[in-house]
């Protein structure tokens, strides 16, 4: 999930986003997500997705 797919779903929820990227740093260093690439994260532990896996590995999607 993206910084800006975070930030949209808390703008519709009417939460404050003002120190997201504070409080993603902060969940990262706890190991509650992984920083997958810049500005994509997701929860630990979890498996990357089939078409991502295979894109990793070199073959066609």
């Amino acid at each position: 999930m993206t910084t800006t797919d975070i930030r949209n779903g808390l703008n519709q929820q009417k939460i404050k986003a003002s120190n997201l990227s504070q409080t993603l740093t902060y969940l990262k260093r706890r190991g509650r997500i992984e920083q997958v690439k810049r500005g994509v994260y997701r929860l630990a532990g979890q498996s990357l997705p089939a078409m991502e896996s295979e894109a990793k590995a070199g073959r066609p999607q």
